[in-house]
């Protein structure tokens, strides 16, 4: 939903990848380099992990689409 499932998506807003992680994110869960450089998967248990730790307000829109909210 964030990317249309593009993995290499960068919008130029500072958000990457197809769950559209900040870098300081993607930092805080421990990767390296840019979220739409990391392999699908890795990109997808990132994004596992923080919706275990935080829920789904880190994508508000999609979640919102999705009835999460």
């Amino acid at each position: 939903c964030e990317s249309g499932d593009n993995y290499a998506d960068t919008t130029g807003n500072g958000s990457y990848g197809a769950y559209q992680f900040s870098e300081a994110t993607w930092q805080s869960l421990g990767y390296s380099g840019l979220p739409s450089n990391a392999p699908p998967a890795v990109q997808d248990q990132a994004a596992r992990t923080l919706q275990a730790r935080y829920g789904w307000a880190q994508w508000p829109e999609c979640s919102r689409q999705l009835g999460f909210t």
